[in-house]
């Protein structure tokens, strides 16, 4: 699961590329090597600003994952809500796993 900060301080442009663009480029990278190290990986994406939003399920689609992680917007922080939400959707993955069960 990916957790992604598009709060107000994202917004700062104070250097070229911004700090959202930066980030978005650094998400892409490790979704694009997560998803070849191995067949069975999969990736989720979690925005954590003014509320908490999955903006994607665990998948293997990346082209799903891009158009999702540049469709974000900054908007006002929670982030301690965020951060918690982010751990049970890891944790309700990882039992799944463990359970030997195929979540698709």
């Amino acid at each position: 699961m990916i957790c992604v900060d598009n709060s107000e301080w994202m917004r700062n442009g104070d250097f070229v590329p911004t700090r959202m663009q930066c980030q978005q480029d650094a998400a892409n990278l490790i979704l694009q090597c997560k998803l070849r190290a191995n067949p069975e990986n999969a990736v989720g994406l979690l925005s954590m600003a003014n509320h908490v939003q999955v903006l994607s399920t665990m998948t293997q689609e990346s082209g799903r994952l891009f158009m999702k992680l540049h469709q974000l917007e900054p908007q006002a922080s929670c982030f301690t809500v965020s951060l918690s939400f982010s751990v049970f959707s890891a944790a309700d993955r990882l039992i799944l796993t463990a359970l030997g069960v195929l979540q698709l």
